[in-house]
């Protein structure tokens, strides 16, 4: 597995400053949805998680996800579970992304 990890703070668009509640209920939501997206479509690219959350994907992990086929039934976390602490203030939350490395799910996706 590589494990990739981004920033989501006060930079990105979608961040309320203050809220922790809807910033992880944010990160939340996106994580389900891009889990029913895995189960519809069978595969999920770390570059889609990204652009829908707004954050810059690096050159050469465009291609890097989830596919069924090589990773099973497994689902997708973001790695922030640990540190939803409602009461204090939180400047950032780290996605914490655990990416299957075999090459076979690096395959390019066609629309």
């Amino acid at each position: 597995m590589l494990v990739l990890e981004f920033i989501f703070d006060k930079s990105n668009p979608n961040w309320v400053d203050g809220n922790n509640t809807y910033n992880f209920t944010l990160l939340l939501a996106c994580e389900e949805y891009m889990n029913h997206k895995y189960e519809l479509k069978g595969r999920v690219t770390l570059d889609e998680i990204l652009n829908y959350l707004e954050i810059p994907i690096p050159p050469g992990l465009e291609f890097y996800g989830w596919d069924k086929e090589f990773y099973g039934d497994k689902h997708i976390e973001f790695g922030i579970r640990d540190q939803m602490k409602p009461d204090q203030k939180i400047d950032c939350i780290f996605l914490r992304f655990n990416i299957p490395m075999d090459n076979k799910t690096r395959k390019e996706v066609t629309s």
